[in-house]
């Protein structure tokens, strides 16, 4: 089964400096790895200390004042690439009841 659908979390990241890395976490579901849905989890900053990394959740709200919003974002596909083939689904069967096939 684990061939048709599955699900999970996932990261995305982008360096703002050697020493500092901002995250954004997803969950997503997907079938055939091809069509995904995915929702934003939440951000956080990641900074190098000498103990190592140390991570700072930020709200979504943080997030947007410091402009980090824009920096990363779910591709549309990944976030809403289920709802294609399964509109095109409805299309069909909505055609197919109308005429009468």
């Amino acid at each position: 089964m684990i061939l048709f659908f599955g699900w999970g979390q996932g990261s995305m990241e982008h360096a703002l400096s050697p020493q500092q890395v901002l995250l954004l976490t997803y969950t997503y579901f997907h079938v055939f790895w091809i069509f995904r849905v995915s929702w934003p989890q939440g951000y956080a900053i990641t900074s190098l200390t000498p103990r190592g990394w140390a991570t700072q959740p930020l709200s979504e709200d943080e997030a947007r004042q410091y402009g980090f919003t824009d920096l990363l974002k779910l591709p549309w596909w990944s976030r809403w690439g289920l709802f294609v083939p399964l509109g095109l689904a409805v299309v069909i069967v909505a055609t197919a009841a109308v005429t009468g096939l």
